[in-house]
């Protein structure tokens, strides 16, 4: 096995499942000790595209009516896992969903595969809409919501949901296009801030995503730039957070700053 899968895999045993429910996770504006029952699906409902819900409904319908065996063999499993992932209590992540999304995604090509050749316009309507989908919003970012997700994204789901570092490069964008001012960032990922402005310096903390435990206050002669969850999950610059309108990307927040 590869050394960094077999640390991925006890970092998931050891910090996640052993102490499932007691990770601080974030719902609908409130932060939560325990698991939610709501929250995988509204992560599943949030983070898919509409053309794909509408696809599985149209589909797992379509084999119901038709009592198709995918339902046994594909649909079921998938279901099965998402209902154990409601129980599991790691309320941090769609990503946990990844084999349900998988087996819905196969459900819903068989039921559409299998409509009759006189329904065709339902495929065309929902090729359109996943084509709309894309170009309206970065569907393939790990921070995407649908338009079912109104106003600030990070009302609704925070940690993984939003931001997993993925925005390093457009900082390094927003900094030089504004004239490469002084930063301070709290940053989530394995690499500092640094390695994308090198006159960054990092505040915030613990990153333990980096084996960086320390807590780096802001200091006032740098602008600072953080993470979206640090207003909602973390709670380290919640009003800062709060008070922000300029954003980079889908994850980071310029706090004191216009666009």
């Amino acid at each position: 096995m590869p050394e960094p899968w077999l640390w991925g895999a006890h970092w998931q045993l050891v910090d996640h499942i052993s102490s499932a429910g007691n990770d601080v996770s974030w719902l609908n504006g409130q932060q939560h000790l325990a698991n939610s029952w709501l929250y995988f699906p509204e992560a599943f409902v949030l983070k898919s595209t509409i053309a794909g819900l509408a696809a599985t409904l149209v589909g797992v319908a379509w084999l119901t009516w038709r009592r198709h065996p995918a339902l046994v063999w594909v649909f079921a499993p998938g279901a099965v896992y998402f209902a154990v992932t409601m129980k599991s209590g790691i309320n941090i992540g769609v990503r946990y969903l990844a084999p349900s999304i998988a087996l819905f995604g196969i459900t819903a090509a068989v039921g559409l595969a299998l409509l009759p050749r006189s329904w065709p316009a339902i495929g065309a309507v929902l090729a359109v809409a996943a084509i709309a989908a894309t170009l309206m919003g970065p569907v393939g970012s790990i921070g995407y919501f649908n338009s079912f997700a109104t106003g600030r994204h990070s009302y609704y789901l925070a940690d993984s949901n939003i931001d997993w570092g993925q925005d390093g490069w457009r900082l390094r964008d927003w900094w030089e296009a504004h004239g490469e001012p002084p930063l301070q960032v709290d940053l989530f990922g394995g690499l500092p801030a640094s390695y994308y402005v090198p006159t960054a310096i990092d505040v915030g903390g613990p990153h333990n995503e980096r084996w960086d435990y320390g807590v780096v206050q802001p200091v006032p002669d740098r602008l600072l730039i953080t993470s979206v969850n640090e207003g909602t999950l973390w709670s380290t610059f919640t009003p800062e957070v709060a008070g922000a309108h300029c954003y980079i990307g889908t994850s980071l927040v310029v706090v004191g700053a216009v666009c």
